[in-house]
């Protein structure tokens, strides 16, 4: 069994974090993404429109629910290569050249909680909740004064 060279441990590091970056980087720009929907949707409605709260239902709530699960898709991959990077560390550190340069996340699913659990992560709450919070009380808002 061979020891890993510095350059070659480096050089598998670096891939590992430039997948965890890229996940990184979809999340963020799948929360502006988001955010324009949100306050493009809310600008275009006038008091016509206010009084449709399926309309307001359909052009707000289910795009924030596509937005909240592909980003938790994100959340659970970034999550997976982050244990990966751990392993591979835990691994070179020992002298073995096991799966060397194998990028491949999916076995570190069971262990990073599933996509239920980054789906319910607090920063996706934190989001997402909070426009669609926002989004509800609109809603009520205009049932409430509809009457």
């Amino acid at each position: 069994m061979s020891v890993v060279s510095n350059e070659e441990l480096f050089k598998e590091i670096d891939l590992i974090q430039n997948c965890i970056e890229r996940m990184a980087k979809n999340s963020f720009m799948i929360k502006g993404w988001s955010l324009t929907i949100f306050a493009g949707i809310l600008a275009f409605l006038n008091g016509d429109l206010l009084k449709n709260q399926l309309l307001i239902a359909c052009a707000l709530i289910i795009p924030f629910i596509g937005f909240w699960y592909i980003d938790s898709c994100f959340l659970l991959t970034e999550k997976c290569y982050r244990s990966l990077y751990k392993q591979v560390l835990s691994k070179r550190k020992a002298g073995s050249r096991e799966a060397q340069y194998d990028l491949d996340p999916c076995g570190f699913k069971n262990t990073c909680g599933g996509l239920w659990n980054s789906f319910w992560s607090k920063t996706l709450i934190c989001f997402y909740g909070t426009q669609i919070l926002i989004v509800s009380i609109i809603i009520l808002y205009s049932i409430y004064y509809s009457i």
